[in-house]
């Protein structure tokens, strides 16, 4: 077995698998995280009332209304958003191997609390405890795989995690409507039982060691995760480097807006942050099953949302195959670009959609209105006809006249039902374009970025703030576009999230710089010699 295995002899040329298994038994934690993201497509069905007022587990448990599940839903966000203060303690304390290890505890917590659920409180409990650890992963998970990785194979070792997310949820798309949603939260327990075990064979990072004063632990772990004897080259680069981050120390926040080499980067990362979670995906993934519901579409949801979760895997395929070839900007502006194409035209298959139902409306209200306008003028053609005739035909002409005139008159853009039906399958390939091309870039690359746009002094409270922004975001956008769309319409919705896209594209293209194949010195150099008025 690789863990126990000796390391080659001299003279041998190393291998990256075993970084590669190193952060893919980190990247088990995002698996779990993908589990909490899409675990309400299944758990919708059963516990959420429906329009009756009754859910399938009522006899069981109290239903939850439709602002309880929303609220249920989105609180994962919240226990995500606290984890980035408690990291900053535990990464210099523990490092990540063990921060991740503890964090199987508050998981395991939190999925048995929702198994046992029978009220909204202890769902709420279970979310919070689930996306605690949930959003620890997302931060030590790709810290850890960028501290054990050559910088060859960084940047596709950093989007492993976005790989492991994206099978999480297709992992419980998979599950809707097989099994009871309690058996599926008991099956989403075993990823953070792997991801502890896994993690206990694994050496601790060289950096991290490095950072402790262990030069024998270090040059281990190089030679294990390397596979070669010889690394005392990049070992003395990572003691180099390291002495740099003491003579510099750890900036505190206030450092992070106030001086230029940390302001820049900061920005950019929350920049990244706001529009992966403004673009809508995680309200999309957490209700991909009733938004195709909600369109109407003749395709079936659950066939839909397998669908969808399968090309967010493939697309973060593409992106590992990629993103070492054609850099993070890149891939950025691109995945913006088509994003804010797939919402405009879900948004205009919405608004087609509405107009049908707007017609329909003043149709039927035509109707009505014939109706009585018929017996109104029977009823005056009763009594015109006891004085005169000829009096009484002229106003029962005028009136079915107008009658008729009041039944055939419609709006100026008239959009039949057939002609939604003939592009009910615009939804889905909508969001295809959305899952592949976020997956592409703005779901895996801002968190590269968070930990390749820092110098290593301002890594751990940068990249804390910036995965506490990004989930504060997630949880605005999934609690406020429900009442969003209630206010105003599903186009609406969806305009708004190109807009965003558009917006994350420009600013992208103007001050996002390259990061692919940077070392921190690099990255530190250039920050160093920009100006707030003059960036590159």
């Amino acid at each position: 077995m690789l863990f126990f295995s000796e390391s080659p002899k001299m003279g041998e040329k190393g291998s990256v698998w075993p970084q590669v298994l190193g952060a893919f038994g980190a990247t088990m934690g995002a698996f779990s995280l993908g589990n909490v993201i899409g675990w309400a497509n299944d758990a919708a069905n059963f516990i959420q009332e429906g329009d009756d007022g009754h859910c399938k587990d009522e006899g069981d448990m109290d239903c939850l209304t439709e602002a309880e599940f929303f609220q249920v839903n989105a609180l994962f966000c919240i226990g995500a958003a606290i984890v980035p203060i408690i990291t900053i303690f535990l990464f210099p304390k523990i490092g990540k191997k063990w921060t991740m290890i503890l964090l199987v505890i508050p998981n395991i917590a939190g999925w048995v609390a929702i198994i046992f659920s029978t009220q909204a409180w202890t769902f709420d409990l279970g979310r919070v405890l689930t996306g605690f650890s949930g959003g620890a992963f997302a931060i030590a998970a790709p810290a850890f795989s960028n501290e054990i990785a050559e910088p060859r194979i960084r940047g596709a070792l950093g989007t492993l995690m976005q790989l492991m997310i994206c099978c999480g949820i297709l992992f419980v798309l998979l599950l809707v409507d097989k099994v009871h949603w309690q058996v599926s939260a008991g099956l989403c327990i075993i990823p953070a039982a792997i991801l502890g075990v896994w993690l206990f064979f694994l050496p601790r990072s060289p950096v991290f060691l490095v950072q402790k004063d262990d030069y024998d632990g270090a040059r281990k772990s190089l030679r294990f995760y390397r596979r070669k004897q010889d690394v005392e080259d990049e070992l003395k680069e990572i003691q180099a480097e390291v002495e740099e981050q003491r003579k510099v120390g750890m900036v505190n926040p206030i450092q992070l807006l106030t001086k230029g080499m940390y302001l820049k980067p900061f920005l950019i990362s929350l920049m990244l942050m706001a529009v992966q979670q403004l673009s809508g995906v995680n309200f999309v993934n957490g209700f991909v099953n009733s938004i195709f519901q909600d369109s109407g579409s003749t395709i079936d949801p659950y066939v839909s949302g397998i669908i969808i979760g399968v090309v967010q895997v493939l697309g973060v395929f593409i992106a590992i195959a990629v993103v070492d070839r054609f850099g993070r900007k890149l891939l950025l502006t691109i995945s913006g670009f088509l994003m804010a194409i797939s919402h405009l035209l879900l948004g205009i298959f919405f608004m087609l959609k509405n107009s049908v139902e707007d017609v329909t409306t003043t149709a039927a209200a035509a109707t009505t209105a014939a109706t009585t306008a018929a017996a109104t003028t029977a009823a005056a053609t009763t009594v015109a006809a006891t004085t005169s005739v000829k009096g009484g035909l002229l106003v029962a002409n005028s009136s079915l006249l107008h009658t008729v005139q009041l039944f055939f008159e419609q709006p100026e853009t008239y959009i039949s039902q057939e002609t939604v039906d003939n592009i009910g399958w615009l939804p889905l390939v909508s969001l295809i374009l959305f899952m592949a091309s976020f997956n592409l870039g703005f779901g895996p690359l801002p968190w590269v970025m968070n930990v390749e746009l820092f110098s290593s002094e301002a890594r751990v409270p940068a990249a804390a703030i910036c995965g506490m922004f990004n989930w504060l975001v997630s949880y605005g956008v999934m609690i406020g576009t429900p009442e969003l769309k209630n206010g105003t319409s599903d186009e609406f919705c969806y305009f708004f999230f190109c807009g965003i896209c558009l917006v994350g594209t420009i600013c992208v293209m103007i001050l996002a710089p390259e990061t692919k194949g940077k070392t921190e010195d690099q990255m530190r150099n250039y920050f160093k010699g920009c100006r707030i008025c003059n960036w590159k």
